[in-house]
Parts: C-alpha cells; sequence; structure tokens
C-alpha cells in the first residue's frame, strides 16, 4: 500500500490569506479563487535561514471570464527539520525578516516615492527596486513576488562574479542604502536638537544581532565557535601559511580572537554614518535580469532575516569579498568604490540632499579601509559553508544530527572531507583564509 507524505505547509495560508494576496497582485478583487497548490521549491537545500516554497494559484477573472495561473516564492520557518526549526527561531532571524517586510520596507518605499512625485524624471534609473514585492508577512510565512517568473535568475554560486554584474549590483545597493538617509532625513525628527531620527531606534524591534554575539550558549556564538575550529581544521593545509609556515603557532593562538572581532564590527558604528545593510549579500541572495546580449541589466537581492545597522562601507566591503577573487577585487577596487559613490550621490542629489553633507567622500573611503578586514573575515567564515556542493549541503542539512554538529559544534570533518575532495571548495577556501591571515593576524 502506498504511502502519501503529508504536505506540511498545506495550511500555511487560510483561503481569505490567498485571496488578499491575490487581490495586491492583480490590483482587483474581481476573481474566484478556483485552486491553489504550496510546496517546496526544490528537494536540494536552498536557503539557511527558512523554507524555500513554490506558491501556485488558478483564479477565474470576472471581467474576462477565464482561468489565469499566478505563481508566487514564499518562505515559511522551517517545517520538517526541528533541529533547524528550533536554530532559527532562537536566533529569531524570521522575525526579522518578517519586520523587514510588514514595517520597515513599507516605510523606506514611502519615503522614497513620495519624494519621487516632486522629479521629473519618473524614468531615471534611480527609480528601479532593489528586491522584491511582497503580498503577505507573518510569523510563520512570508509570501513574496517570483522573481524567476520575471525574468531573474542567479549567478553561478561557487563562480566569482565578473565586472559588469559587480557594478550594476554596486548601483543598485547604493540605492538600497540611499534610502535609509532619505527616511532618516525626511521622517519628522524624533527630538527637539534637530537631529534626524535613527531607524534603528524606530525599529528597535528588528535591529537585534543574530549571529556575531559573544553570549555563551546563544546559538550564534556556538555557530561562531564551530566555524573557528573548522578553520582550524583548514589551517595547517594551507599552501602559504600551513604548518611548515614559521610562525603556524602564532596564526593558531591569535585566530579565535580575531574572528571574535566579528561582534564588534557587526554593532552600529559610533563614528561613521550608519545605514539598514541587508547583512548577508553573497551570491545566492542576488538576482539579476539580463538583455537580449546577456548583458546584466537589473539586480535585486532577497533574504533580509540578518538585517543590521551599519554604515554603507561595511556592506560593500562584504559584497565585494563575498563575490569576487582577491587579485580582480584589488584591480578594481578604485573603480568599485567610485561608482557605489556615484550612484549614491546622485540618489540623494534625486531626493534634494547633499551627499558631501550626510556621508562624504572622504568618510566613505576611511570606513571602507576600516571594513576592509570585515570584509575579509566574512569571506573565510562564510565560504565553509557557501563553497560547498549542494548535493553535499542536502546530505549534511537532511540529517539533523550532522546539522547540530556543522552548526553548533564542530565544522571540522566536514571542511576537511571537502577540503580534501573538492578542488574549488579548497582553492577558494585556502585564497580567502590566508588574506585573512595575512591582514588580519599578521597585519602584513
Amino acid at each position: 500500500m502506498e504511502v502519501f507524505e503529508r504536505n506540511v505547509y498545506a495550511d500555511l495560508l487560510s483561503h481569505e490569506e490567498w485571496c488578499n494576496i491575490i487581490t495586491k497582485k492583480l490590483q482587483t478583487s474581481g476573481f474566484y479563487l478556483v485552486e491553489t497548490n504550496i510546496g517546496p521549491l526544490s528537494e536540494d537545500q536552498m536557503g539557511f535561514m527558512g523554507d524555500h516554497l513554490k506558491l501556485q494559484a488558478t483564479v477565474l477573472l470576472h471581467e474576462r471570464n477565464q482561468k489565469q495561473k499566478l505563481e508566487f516564492f514564499a518562505k515559511s520557518v522551517p517545517m520538517k527539520n526541528k533541529v533547524f526549526q528550533e536554530y532559527v527561531e532562537t536566533i529569531q532571524a524570521f522575525k526579522k525578516e518578517v519586520g523587514f517586510f510588514s514595517s520597515l520596507l513599507p516605510d523606506l518605499k514611502k519615503y522614497i516615492l513620495k519624494s519621487k512625485q516632486t522629479l521629473d524624471d519618473e524614468d531615471n534609473s534611480s527609480a528601479h527596486f532593489w528586491t522584491c514585492e511582497c503580498y503577505l508577512s507573518k510569523p510563520d510565512i512570508i509570501v513574496l513576488e517570483d522573481l524567476v517568473a520575471l525574468g531573474f535568475q542567479h549567478t553561478d554560486s561557487r563562480s566569482p562574479m565578473d565586472y559588469d554584474h559587480c557594478i550594476l549590483m554596486l548601483q543598485t545597493l547604493a540605492r538600497y542604502h540611499a534610502a535609509s538617509v532619505i527616511f532618516e532625513q525626511r521622517r519628522p525628527k524624533i527630538s527637539t536638537s534637530g537631529k534626524a531620527c535613527q531607524i534603528i531606534d524606530t525599529y528597535p524591534h528588528i535591529f537585534f544581532e543574530t549571529e556575531w554575539v559573544t553570549t555563551e550558549g546563544h546559538p550564534g556564538n556556538r555557530f561562531m565557535k564551530a566555524s573557528v575550529k573548522g578553520m582550524m581544521s583548514m589551517l595547517e593545509h594551507l599552501p602559504n601559511y600551513g604548518r611548515n609556515y614559521k610562525n603556524f603557532h602564532v596564526i593558531c593562538k591569535k585566530l579565535p580572537q580575531t574572528v571574535e572581532q566579528m561582534c564588534e564590527f557587526v554593532k552600529p558604528s559610533t563614528k561613521f554614518r550608519n545605514v539598514v545593510c541587508h547583512g548577508d549579500l553573497w551570491v545566492n541572495n542576488i538576482f539579476f535580469r539580463y538583455d537580449e546580449s546577456n548583458t546584466p541589466i537589473e539586480a535585486r537581492f532577497v533574504d533580509f532575516q540578518l538585517i543590521r545597522y551599519n554604515p554603507p562601507a561595511s556592506e560593500v566591503m562584504w559584497f565585494l569579498h563575498l563575490v569576487t577573487r582577491k587579485h580582480f577585487r584589488e584591480s578594481n577596487m578604485d573603480a568599485f568604490l567610485t561608482t557605489y559613490y556615484q550612484s549614491f550621490s546622485s540618489e540623494l542629489l534625486h531626493h534634494h540632499f547633499d551627499a558631501d553633507l550626510l556621508v562624504s567622500w572622504s568618510e566613505f573611503t576611511e570606513s571602507c579601509n576600516f571594513y576592509r578586514n570585515a570584509g575579509r573575515m566574512a569571506a573565510a567564515l562564510y565560504f565553509q559553508q557557501c563553497m560547498m556542493t549542494g548535493e553535499y549541503l542536502k546530505n549534511v542539512f537532511s540529517d539533523p544530527n550532522h546539522m547540530t554538529m556543522f552548526q553548533l559544534t564542530d565544522k571540522s570533518q566536514y571542511l576537511i572531507e571537502c577540503y580534501q575532495n573538492d578542488p574549488v571548495f579548497r582553492e577558494r577556501n585556502a585564497e580567502v583564509l590566508e588574506e585573512m591571515i595575512e591582514y588580519c593576524i599578521l597585519n602584513k
């Protein structure tokens, strides 16, 4: 007798919620809901902070008396893996993303749209959005626009981005960061001092750290320590700073406290102006749309479960170190930073603000130098996971015992296996780990 697995996602949305989602999508309530379906987007491990889902609905349009099929993308709290579910709920990552889409994003858009009504050129590139539309956001599920259905796609998750993709993404990122400044400048002041309000004060329920924390026993702290153990396991195999390096013992001693500096880097700066940062801009969280010649013409980013309030330079450095190789990045760094700041300044100017008075070029470049080591450390930490093959990740995360060991205890056995057997994993991880050692530990 054949046994059918129960669809654990079937009850996440009520009939009324389905209708509200479709009404927002079609901008009309003139339809009859014929059929709905909700299920996993893929059998592969698509995300690390929630389950990725595909929603389908068939409606009968009253006006034309014809059926139309609609598709949506959704994220839910982990439903099948209890260890995964407990981890996400404890660090409250899903809560952050729900808060972003339900309250912060509408406010950011509201102030941008309000100011754009006064602009002469409504078709200017600054009007391009930087994420997807949200149709429903509640504690256990977020329903979003399906970017793939709109022609967007990922680049290869284990390949570095080329120049054109980086430039387009930096322009998009600049507009996203500028939205925070516009919000804070246009929103009514919260004090009689005339000082612009800070987003972190307006949304304190969103801006808390989920990953890089020093609190003993916190899942984020346990994850960091498990990652350090993983780094230590790969150290002796490095081509330039391995077991035969004269100061190998110095590296081993300093590495744990060096990584712990991430807990300071992710805090709001008291020196540089802060903006809402995505906090997790690696390849799989970025989508691109292309023209007929396969040139990228639009970028969007998703997954806001790690948003932070940090200087723009913090995010720029993280992004560049997570998506490019060292030589390429250093060769093009001046062009990358200039492109970002020109787009940032242009966006503010369109809204009648002078960037030099809010985040000057000198402040931006100084902060980039300060946060460059944060980018180096982020790459060394992220690549432990991001550079694994999808099949390997699927095997690790499908077993609760392996997942607990990997996420919260000790990554060593998994990283060494990949380092020895996967040339891409080995090359990319050796490069970022050696760069972190060179600049953050040996200070060369």
